[in-house]
């Protein structure tokens, strides 16, 4: 996890956006860069307008869905087997944040890695004073 990483997105397609507005008086949004071509081993998910002093955690599914948690601000958009990479994002000053994705393992139940034709979603959920609340999503087709 980098507070330097690039903003941008060069790979996936948003969606379940835009989030809700955070306290930072944005919504937090999220983007894939990289390579969706998985011998490259190369993805990295960046999340970008968080409020700063808190922390999150990357959510991974290969179903989109939306609903409000009990005691959140955001919208859930996965569904189904819902993984957590386990990695804490700290958004320390903020807004810019990214994490590598490890490609060999998705943390689903049970744990497994994306095949080619496969489509994966990525959001990411994080503290928001005392609530809580989520990026929107990025959907990714791997090749």
């Amino acid at each position: 996890l980098t507070p330097d990483a690039p903003c941008g997105a060069d790979v996936g397609t948003r969606y379940c956006s835009p989030a809700v507005d955070n306290s930072s008086g944005a919504p937090g949004t999220i983007s894939a860069i990289g390579s969706d071509v998985l011998a490259d081993d190369q993805l990295t998910l960046v999340v970008e307008n968080l409020p700063s002093g808190q922390f999150g955690y990357f959510l991974t599914g290969m179903t989109q869905g939306a609903f409000t948690p009990p005691a959140s601000s955001g919208v859930v958009c996965l569904s189904g087997n819902i993984g957590r990479f386990n990695q804490v994002v700290n958004i320390g000053m903020g807004p810019c944040f990214s994490m590598e994705v490890d490609l060999s393992s998705f943390p689903v139940n049970p744990p497994r890695h994306p095949v080619a034709g496969e489509t994966w979603h990525f959001q990411c959920w994080y503290r928001d004073g005392a609530t809580n609340n989520f990026t929107d999503a990025v959907s990714v087709t791997f090749q």
